[in-house]
């Protein structure tokens, strides 16, 4: 059992590390379908919340946005705030 279980971590190895060259690779190239067939595989939902924080002089709304990712390996929402507000209402974007 524990040879298995080494020949099971190797290959995880393996995989891992000519993950890590593909998306060096990528990013080198600057790839940027292959960079988003990565992301849609390892984040298949992304919710974008926008929140009204305010307003400005202007009377234009402030806004901030969050994230909710789900992680493909995950089993929980991973939630991710901006730390600025946006300056435009969604309408304009």
């Amino acid at each position: 059992m524990a040879a298995a279980q080494e020949a099971y971590l190797a290959d995880i190895g393996v995989l891992m590390a000519t993950t890590a060259a593909k998306l060096d690779e990528i990013e080198r190239d600057n790839d940027r379908k292959a960079m988003r067939e990565y992301i849609e595989l390892l984040v298949p939902s992304i919710v974008v919340m926008t929140e009204v924080v305010g307003q400005h002089p202007g009377g234009r709304r402030k806004l901030q946005a969050s994230l909710k990712l789900r992680l493909a390996f995950g089993r929980e929402m991973a939630v991710v705030s901006s730390t600025q507000p946006a300056t435009s209402p969604p309408s304009a974007r």
